[in-house]
């Protein structure tokens, strides 16, 4: 950076590659990141892609994806790179969830946060929601995409929160109970557009008899069905 501002761009670019060839165990992706820029300016196009790919195969991201989405968009290329690396992320995924070992006897669900973070940022609703169903997903994740099913699906937006709360009041604290809460009565208010109230009615009937023991979150699913009652 110090010969770049000095006005020395070919030597910043040696020092770089003298830099990432001498800790290429211990890499520093800014200095990736920098070298790709560099490789850019000098239509060195194949190393800038390679070096964005070697990122994202050390580390599937929504970070790293971007880079290349970044870098591939900028050389006409993005298309077939993003097959590229979906079909990659598809594979590490199915590999993670066979993996065993002595901590993991058996095989897991397939992990798909990722792939739903990704088609979340791409705005691919659709995507997003296949992926949330083929497998586990962090509940934040399905959260989000029903916020944004809302308006367009609301059925499918109650399907996610229904999935999601009962995860939630597991944590077993009070603010688990009240981030719970406020799912369970966007759920009321969607079911009520959907005119499905009674089924609203059916469903706090469901949890208040599945954590029954938990008192404080039944404490709070009273209050749920009080207002409903009233606003009904």
């Amino acid at each position: 950076e110090i010969w770049v501002k000095a006005g020395q761009p070919d030597k910043a670019l040696a020092w770089a590659e003298r830099g990432l060839k001498a800790f290429s165990e211990r890499p520093d992706n800014r200095l990736r990141d920098f070298l790709v820029a560099a490789y850019l300016d000098r239509q060195r196009n194949d190393e800038a892609l390679a070096l964005t790919w070697v990122q994202f195969d050390e580390n599937p991201s929504l970070q790293t994806f971007s880079k290349l989405h970044a870098v591939a968009g900028q050389l006409g290329i993005w298309p077939e790179q993003r097959e590229r690396a979906l079909t990659r992320l598809d594979d590490s995924i199915a590999r993670e969830a066979a993996m065993t070992n002595s901590r993991k006897p058996k095989p897991s669900v397939p992990n798909h946060s990722l792939r739903v973070e990704i088609a979340l940022w791409e705005e691919d609703l659709d995507a997003a929601w296949v992926a949330a169903h083929q497998g586990t997903c962090d509940r934040h994740l399905l959260i989000a995409l029903a916020g944004k099913l809302e308006a367009g699906s609301p059925e499918d937006a109650v399907s996610l929160y229904r999935r999601v709360v009962p995860l939630i009041v597991e944590d077993t604290n009070n603010a688990a109970y009240e981030e719970a809460t406020r799912l369970i009565r966007k759920v009321g208010k969607l079911m009520k557009v959907l005119d499905q109230s009674r089924d609203f009615g059916n469903y706090l009937a469901e949890l208040r008899l599945q954590f029954k023991p938990k008192r404080n979150f039944i404490k709070l699913l009273d209050g749920v069905a009080r207002s409903t009652e009233y606003t009904r």
